[in-house]
């Protein structure tokens, strides 16, 4: 199937082209707009909130400013023998 042009287009359609094209950069300059918003809004959000949790866990998991960095780390429990090994006498 051929297309075929008969003459130049007219007014009506020049119009039309020019319609589209312009709701097309309408559409394309509001979702910019948002996306724009959107980040100004949120970085400053998100950086606070990463600025937050990182100073959560380094007191959480470092024990805070009040630890010597040359403390010794101890380790405490009480154990029970659950199995114990072929090799060892039994009473």
């Amino acid at each position: 199937m051929q297309l075929r042009f008969q003459g130049r287009p007219g007014l009506a359609t020049w119009l039309t082209i020019l319609a589209v094209m312009a709701l097309f950069a309408a559409v394309g300059i509001a979702v910019t707009v948002v996306a724009v918003g959107v980040f100004l809004f949120l970085m400053p959000a998100l950086i606070v909130a990463g600025l937050v949790f990182y100073v959560y866990l380094r007191i959480k998991f470092r024990g805070g400013p009040t630890k010597k960095p040359g403390a010794p780390k101890i380790i405490d429990g009480e154990y029970r023998v659950v199995d114990r090994d072929s090799s060892e006498p039994r009473n």
